[in-house]
């Protein structure tokens, strides 16, 4: 019984120090969204779920980033979903991957920019 809780409480102690290098990893697209959202205050349409393993941005009503990194993680990902409500209710999914933190940053900056100027023209 006494291995078993130690060989717990070190899988626990692992777990948590890869779970904090992943939040210290994350921290430079926690920084880069809170700005983009700092500057997209403006535009009720466009709503953003931040915490320090992952962000959700929500474009509209149709499109939707997740973006995380957990300690078991290899890289960066963005899944991406876009609902069509008209004619089938069709859900496509992608996901993007990144091996550095401004890449993804880029990313979300970019499909923000497109989703405004597509909403504007």
């Amino acid at each position: 019984m006494q291995a078993a809780k130690r060989a717990k409480e070190e899988k626990e102690k692992e777990d948590a120090a890869l779970d904090k290098e992943a939040a210290n990893l994350f921290q430079p697209i926690v920084a880069g969204v809170e700005q983009l959202k700092s500057e997209l205050s403006g535009h009720s349409d466009i709503q953003f779920y931040i915490s320090t393993h992952s962000i959700t941005a929500r474009l509209g009503d149709d499109m939707k980033l997740d973006t995380h990194l957990y300690g078991w993680s290899k890289g960066f990902s963005v899944e991406e979903t876009t609902t069509f409500k008209y004619p089938d209710y069709e859900v496509i999914a992608q996901t993007h991957k990144f091996n550095e933190a401004p890449s993804v940053v880029s990313f979300i900056v970019t499909k923000c920019a497109e989703y405004l100027a597509n909403k504007k023209g």
